[in-house]
């Protein structure tokens, strides 16, 4: 069921990507699951739990301890990932951004 959900919440986005945006809009959102994925991967892959100095082996405080910083270092990198995919697929239309709806910058503030 949370599959179904994850797979429904990324469609949705696409969709409304696509209303807004065309095919970037549609592609946008398949990406950012696959660089979430590929990111997950990798960080889950560099868990790394040895004994403990005097041979006894790791609590769960030192499990939950790596778990915690490398879900930390996984939202780190995948919110930069996604600012410079964001950029890199939005940079044509940054020039449109001072029109939004047919309101101007200027219109809503004056002077």
């Amino acid at each position: 069921d949370l599959f179904e959900s994850y797979v429904g919440a990324v469609v949705a986005a696409a969709v409304l990507g696509a209303t807004e945006f065309g095919k970037k809009g549609v592609a946008l959102p398949f990406y950012i699951m696959m660089i979430g994925l590929v990111v997950s991967i990798v960080c889950t892959m560099h868990i790394k739990i040895g004994m403990k100095p005097d041979g006894t082996p790791p609590s769960l405080d030192d499990l939950l301890s790596a778990m915690r910083f490398n879900v930390i270092v996984a939202a780190v990198v995948i919110t930069v990932c996604v600012l410079f995919l964001c950029v890199f697929f939005f940079e044509s239309e940054a020039d449109d951004i001072d029109d939004v709806d047919g309101v101007s910058y200027d219109q809503l503030n004056p002077g």
